[in-house]
């Protein structure tokens, strides 16, 4: 067990500290010149350090000394060394700065944003060629080794009244996605405006639609009113006939009725004038006899 000592000198004898007691039987003069102190043990120390993101213990530094490695660039294309930081590692697909650390370069790649553009990268990189002229239709030869291409634009003049565009990529990867940008608004605006074509021809045939229910609407609204009008007339004019029938009806029973009541009178007449004549010959009759007696 190694034992912590601290010397101190004192003239010419030599004062040893220790935490346990020694006992060497085999010691040299210098040893048995020295005092041994016996001191207990202190426990008091420094507070424990927090843990950080870093490592701690036999581990601390170690991650301070991971840097980018030119391999990785093999590896993994879309990566490349930060000049300014070592320790750090640039995605070309995403314009973001990882740790330049294996795990993290592995992690990264398989975060949803990256495999979306990635995917994106990969389907315009076969769609559209990456252009490597200038303006002026010449070659351009300029292309880092590691992957960066950079257009460099005409050295001719440009006159009052033209635009002057200059393109500028930090490499071909992040050129592919800004043409993938471009083509991917314009799918969209095509899209959007197709939408609305369709919506606007929907539109006008659902409006011809309704226009067309409303025709026949009133269409079936007026053979309705129409058919009520022939019906009422026709409930009118049986109505009428019906009231014309009745009417003779009633005519011809009081007809009847009066041809009755003046045959009854015309034999009450008769009835009458013949009781009459029958008093007036039993009167006569009376007479006879009452004159007849007057002359006995």
């Amino acid at each position: 067990m190694a034992v912590s000592q601290a010397v101190v000198p004192v003239q010419q004898t030599n004062v040893v500290v220790t935490q346990h007691e020694v006992y060497n039987p085999h010691a040299t003069i210098e040893q048995l010149g020295t005092i041994q102190i016996p001191v207990q043990p202190d426990d008091t120390g420094p507070p424990p350090a927090k843990k950080g993101r870093e490592s701690t213990g036999k581990w601390k530094g170690y991650d301070s000394k991971r840097v980018f490695k030119k391999e990785w660039e093999e590896r993994y294309a879309w990566v490349s060394a930060v000049p300014e930081d070592p320790t750090l590692a640039y995605c070309k697909i995403c314009g973001k700065k990882i740790r330049a650390h294996k795990g993290d370069i592995e992690k990264h790649q398989k975060t949803k944003r990256h495999l979306k553009k990635q995917t994106t990268s990969d389907i315009l990189a076969d769609l559209i060629p990456i252009s490597c002229e200038n303006l002026d239709g010449t070659k351009n030869n300029d292309i880092e080794s590691n992957g960066d291409a950079r257009v460099v634009p005409p050295t001719a003049q440009v006159t009052d009244g033209q635009q002057q565009i200059i393109y500028f990529t930090e490499s071909a990867v992040d050129s592919a996605h800004q043409a993938a940008n471009t083509v991917i608004d314009k799918l969209v605006e095509k899209y959007h405006q197709r939408r609305l074509d369709n919506l606007k021809i929907e539109h006008e045939a659902i409006l011809q639609l309704y226009k067309d229910q409303l025709l026949l609407s009133q269409r079936e609204t007026q053979s309705k009113v129409e058919a009520d009008s022939e019906k009422a007339q026709f409930e009118r004019e049986e109505h009428e006939a019906r009231l014309r029938f009745m009417q003779e009806e009633h005519n011809a029973r009081l007809k009847s009725i009066e041809e009755e009541h003046n045959a009854k009178l015309r034999a009450i007449e008769q009835e009458l004038l013949f009781a009459q004549q029958e008093y007036e010959k039993k009167m006569r009759l009376l007479d006879v006899q009452l004159s007849s007696m007057n002359k006995l």
